[in-house]
C-alpha cells in the first residue's frame, strides 16, 4: 500500500528560483524537464547578459521552444515582471509562441501553481496586476502611431518584448521594442 506525498511544489522552487535565474539552463533542465539542444544551451547561458537575442535558423530547430523557455525563466525568476509578445500575425502567436508557453507550463508542477495561463495573457497568481505576459496583436490597417503602441508600457526594472517571426512585423513595432 503506497501513501501519496503531498509536494508544495512553489515552496520547493522558490528555494531554486535564485540558481535558476543565474543559471537558465538549470531553470529548463529542473523546471521544464527538457534537455536543450547545444545550440539552444548556448542562447540559455548567455541569457542573463544578453541586451538583444535575435535567431535565424530553418524551420523546425526549435526556435519556439527556446523563446518559451526564455520567457518563463524571466517570469518565474523575477519579480513582478512584465512581457509583451508579438509575432507576424494575432494567429502565428496564438498557434506557435502562446501554445509553446501553455505546452512547457504544464510540464512544471510549480509554473502550473505559481502562474495562469490563458489565450490572451499569463499571470503570476499572486500578484496579477503587476506581474504578467501578454499577448499583443496589430490592427494591419494601423497607423504608424497606433502600431508604436503595441509594444508600448514595459517601463518597469524585470520587463521584457519578445518578437516571433520579426522579419514580417512593421518597423515601428519593432522600435517600440527596442525603445
Amino acid at each position: 500500500m503506497s501513501s501519496a506525498v503531498a509536494v508544495d511544489y512553489q515552496a520547493l522552487a522558490v528555494t531554486n528560483l535564485r540558481r535558476w535565474k543565474a543559471s537558465p539552463p538549470r531553470f529548463v533542465r529542473e523546471c521544464l524537464r527538457a534537455e536543450p539542444d547545444p545550440w539552444q544551451d548556448r542562447i540559455l547561458e548567455g541569457f542573463n547578459g544578453a541586451r538583444r537575442i535575435a535567431l535565424k535558423a530553418c524551420a523546425n530547430p526549435g526556435k519556439t521552444a527556446l523563446l518559451a523557455w526564455l520567457v518563463w525563466v524571466f517570469l518565474a525568476t523575477r519579480s513582478h515582471t512584465r512581457i509583451k509578445a508579438t509575432a507576424i500575425t494575432g494567429q502565428n502567436l496564438q498557434d506557435n509562441l502562446w501554445a509553446e508557453l501553455s505546452k512547457w507550463q504544464g510540464r512544471s508542477p510549480f509554473l502550473r501553481e505559481a502562474f495562469t495561463w490563458s489565450k490572451t495573457s499569463i499571470v503570476a497568481n499572486d500578484h496579477p496586476s503587476t506581474w504578467w505576459a501578454s499577448a499583443a496583436t496589430w490592427n494591419r490597417s494601423a497607423s504608424p502611431e497606433e502600431l508604436g503602441h503595441t509594444l508600448a508600457g514595459l517601463h518597469e526594472k524585470n520587463s521584457m518584448a519578445v518578437i516571433d517571426e520579426a522579419g514580417g512585423v512593421p518597423n515601428e513595432v519593432l522600435n517600440a521594442a527596442e525603445g
